[in-house]
Order: C-alpha cells, then sequence, then structure tokens
C-alpha cells in the first residue's frame, strides 16, 4: 500500500465536513465539527505514515492541532459574525474560511507581529485609496517568495553542516534525566553541557522559524499561483527577531500569530463565560492568557505524543505555563525597575532583555527537550 494513503483518506474526508459545515445552519455546525475533528483526529495519529523526520512531522502535526482548533472557534464559538457571510454552496468562499486561521481580511483579523493594525491592501483592479498600499503583483509576490525558500534551504544546509563540522557528536548520557537541570548542579556543570543548552536555544529558534517559514512560503506558492488566492492573502507568519528582548515580546511580536484569535476565543469562553470575569480587569486578562499558554502545551503535548515519544509531553505543557509565568515575573520587574529607577534608555532594555530570555529559555527549554531525545534513543 502506499505510505500516507490512510492519513490522506483522512485528511480529504475532514476537509470536506469542514467546508460542509462552513455552509450549514448554525444549529448543524456542532455535528459537523465533530465529524471534521473525527477524521482529522485519525489523520493526525498517522503523522509518522507522511514522514519520520521530527522537524517536519511536528510541524505537520502542529497544524492539525492549529487547524482542529480553528474550526472548533469557528463552528461552535465565534458564532457567524465574524467571518463574511457565505452564499449557499460557496465552496471556494467556505475554502477561504476553512483555512483562514489569522482570519486575514475580515473585522476579526489577528493582529499583526508589530502590535499595529496591518496595513489594508488594496484589491486587485482597484486604485489604492489613502490609508491602503497597492497590491503585490503575483508574478512578484512567486518570485519573492520561490528566493525566500531558496535562501531558508541554503541557510539551514549551511547551519546544519556548521553543526557537524565544528560539534563533537552528543551522547545518550548528555540528555539524561540528571542534566536537566543546572542552577543546582552549577558547580559541577561543565563547558560540555553549557554548550548544549546554548545550541538547543538557537536550535529551537532557528528551526521552527526555518521549517514553519519555508512550508508557509510553499503552500502560498502553490495556492496563489493556481489563483485560489490572492498575495495579500499570504502576510508573512514571523516577526522581526530584533522583537526578541523579552517572554512577551517573542510570543507577541516574533512569533507567528496563527493561534492567536482562536486560543484567545477559548480564553474569552473561559474567563467569561466559565468564571464569570468582566472583561477588561486583571483576573480576566491573565486568565485569558493563562488559557493560551495552557492549550499551546496541550497542543504540543499531543503532537509529542503522537510522534511516539515515550516522554516529553507533560514537560511541554509544563514548559508552555512556566512561560506564563516567566511574563508575569518580568512584567513585575519592570514596574519595579521603572518605579526606582524611572525609565532606562531603549538600548539597555532591550539588552537586558534579551539576555533574560536567552537565559530564560537555557534555563528551562532543556526540560522539556532532554526528555525526548534521552527516551528516544535509549
Amino acid at each position: 500500500m502506499i505510505p500516507g494513503v490512510y492519513a490522506f483518506s483522512y485528511f480529504f474526508a475532514s476537509v470536506f465536513f469542514a467546508l460542509l459545515g462552513l455552509q450549514s445552519l448554525p444549529k448543524n455546525r456542532p455535528f459537523l465539527f465533530i465529524l471534521h475533528a473525527l477524521f482529522g483526529s485519525l489523520s493526525f495519529r498517522r503523522i509518522t505514515d507522511v514522514t519520520t523526520q521530527p522537524a517536519h512531522a511536528s510541524m505537520i502535526g502542529m497544524f492539525f492541532c492549529v487547524w482542529i482548533a480553528h474550526m472548533s472557534y469557528v463552528l461552535c464559538l465565534s458564532g457567524s459574525n465574524q467571518h463574511p457571510s457565505i452564499p449557499d454552496w460557496d465552496w471556494h468562499r467556505a475554502y477561504k474560511m476553512c483555512w483562514n486561521v489569522r482570519w486575514v481580511g475580515t473585522a476579526h483579523e489577528a493582529p499583526s507581529n508589530t502590535g499595529k493594525p496591518r496595513t489594508a491592501t488594496a484589491p486587485p483592479n482597484e486604485k489604492p485609496s489613502p490609508g491602503t498600499q497597492p497590491p503585490t503583483k503575483r508574478p512578484l509576490f512567486l518570485l519573492t517568495r520561490l528566493l525566500s525558500i531558496l535562501t531558508i534551504y541554503t541557510l539551514n544546509l549551511l547551519y546544519e553542516h556548521t553543526l557537524l563540522t565544528l560539534l563533537p557528536p552528543f551522547q545518550p548520557l548528555d540528555f539524561a534525566p540528571s542534566k536537566h537541570t543546572f542552577l543546582r548542579r552549577l558547580p559541577t556543570v561543565s563547558p560540555r553541557e553549557t554548550t548544549l543548552r546554548a545550541l538547543l536555544v538557537l536550535n529551537f529558534i532557528w528551526t521552527s522559524w526555518a521549517v514553519i517559514s519555508a512550508y508557509h512560503h510553499a503552500l502560498s506558492v502553490f495556492f496563489v499561483g493556481v489563483g485560489l488566492d490572492a498575495p495579500h492573502e499570504w502576510p508573512t507568519l514571523y516577526g522581526s527577531p530584533w522583537e526578541m528582548y523579552s517572554v512577551r515580546r517573542f510570543w507577541g511580536r516574533f512569533w507567528h500569530r496563527s493561534t492567536f484569535r482562536t486560543y484567545m476565543g477559548y480564553g474569552n469562553a473561559v474567563a467569561g463565560g466559565m468564571l464569570g470575569l468582566r472583561r477588561g480587569t486583571v483576573g480576566h486578562r491573565l486568565c485569558v492568557e493563562f488559557v493560551v499558554f495552557l492549550v499551546s502545551g496541550v497542543t504540543h503535548a499531543l503532537t509529542t505524543r503522537t510522534l511516539g515519544y515515550r516522554a516529553g509531553y507533560w514537560e511541554d505543557v509544563g514548559w508552555f505555563c512556566g512561560n506564563f509565568v516567566a511574563i508575569l515575573v518580568e512584567t513585575a520587574f519592570q514596574a519595579l525597575v521603572r518605579r526606582v529607577f524611572g525609565e532606562t534608555g531603549d538600548r539597555v532594555r532591550k539588552g537586558v532583555g534579551a539576555v533574560w530570555l536567552f537565559l530564560f529559555f537555557f534555563w528551562s527549554l532543556p526540560k522539556t527537550q532532554f526528555p525526548k531525545v534521552y527516551h528516544g534513543v535509549v
């Protein structure tokens, strides 16, 4: 049998029920979502039939988690007032809503990575009005994205070659449970351990950015190239790396916003619907942010488990919740510094913040990544 035939069959069935649900009456949508989620989950469980390469399998697994979560929000939580209405049996409009996890082009669009509203883009064949920018021409968009894919691929080859050339091979014991802690073993920590932890931070950021960006660009080339989408419907995913000078800015300004609306929707449902917290209060905001990180941890844990790792899934949940705690700590510390010393210089603030972000990842990432490597090879 052709590898992945079941995975793709379940996937296309999941797509069919998602498109059907988007064009159905609101009362029928929860039932159709269940069918969509059922077949999507069956396909999700067959990720390793498609690829066993960890970075790519993990990316595909997260795609399923984000997509199913997005559809649950669209069909069951958001109501019909967020996305534009769909005429009966308009499959193309349904397709637009099905994959639009960032709600691009709608009143509910996720904020850009700059924290400012996205610059509106004039529709093709229309003269740009004040406040809009002219649409990107399709050939230029395709050429730019293809060159970007080639650049990412080349840089990744150089990155992997450099690591293999300059570094000695790591052994399973380098990831043993005794190595998960750092501060408590500080007097006995070796330079090899310190190097491994530093490389883990670099690898986490680079590999995530490179793999997800390359897939995103490749999909944009396909869907824009065949005419299903316009260039302005595929804005870039990530923000500037210069925004990485706090844990909050790492997730809010640099990282992709693919889950922003969905997970915020979950958070609002818990904070307002279940707990009765009033919007705009500190309690409501903290509850929403905690739910966002908790759901992120759960989706990563599900992917880790599905890929066959014997450990690391609970650590995924703990690590994302730990990021929420780190944001609370850094926010309180920043407020204290402003009260005692006043406003600090921009360079000092960004420099200290970048060091803090690196040290936090340096300390915390091995707690979630080392168990996967160790139990995967022992």
